[in-house]
């Protein structure tokens, strides 16, 4: 299997941001929602479980992008 190299453009940048910032988003719920008071109850388990598998996802597609563009400042793409 041959993986696609991403070429550094806006678009593909604004994508990377994005997918990183959902990451980040997902990781803070997930937190948030450890605190909760209805904690243990089968609407929480339902609602941790969803937050799980967001998370999983966003991440899978974090992946897809090189590792150096995490190094590279939040602002526009270096030209």
């Amino acid at each position: 299997m041959q993986i696609a190299i991403l070429e550094l453009n806006n678009k593909n940048w604004d994508d990377f941001v994005h997918v990183r910032w959902r990451v980040q988003f997902l990781r803070h719920m997930l937190q948030m929602h450890q605190t909760s008071p209805k904690r243990g109850t089968a609407a929480w388990a339902h609602e941790e479980e969803d937050y799980v598998q967001r998370l999983e996802e966003a991440e899978m597609k974090l992946i897809l992008f090189p590792a150096e563009w995490h190094a590279l400042p939040d602002s526009n793409i270096p030209s």
